[in-house]
């Protein structure tokens, strides 16, 4: 479980969402709201980054959580799965400053619990 956890806290603290939009020519963290996010992407870099970013930590998240499973059950998974997002939101690499983990909780709610969430989700999208 303690593998889980950490691997799930190095996936979720890769700085994905800045890479991306540097290939873009934005730089996430000192323009806009100075977040790592998709949000700040769409505001920087425009709809299409913006998806790419949510897409990539939705992924990170899931991964996180698949990865979990395999090694430890649902345990596993619940430890990779919050680790994930707590290494999104305290993240090593921007000295515990990360993003706000949106992304990367969907994709850990998908993961785990895909019977509830992606039902609700097309629900949601219906109405809106």
């Amino acid at each position: 479980m303690a593998l889980s956890a950490v691997i799930g806290y190095l996936i979720g603290s890769l700085p994905t969402a800045n890479s991306l939009a540097r290939l873009a020519g934005v730089d996430l963290r000192s323009a806009g709201s100075k977040n790592p996010g998709a949000n700040n992407a769409r505001r920087l870099g425009g709809y299409r980054l913006a998806a790419v970013v949510l897409a990539v930590e939705v992924g990170k998240g899931t991964l996180a959580v698949v990865i979990g499973s395999s090694l430890a059950g649902d345990q596993g998974m619940a430890a990779g799965g919050i680790a994930a997002v707590v290494g999104n939101v305290f993240n090593v690499w921007y000295r515990l400053r990360g993003g706000k983990g949106l992304g990367i909780t969907l994709g850990v709610l998908i993961a785990a619990w895909p019977v509830v969430v992606l039902p609700a989700l097309m629900l949601i999208g219906a109405v809106v």
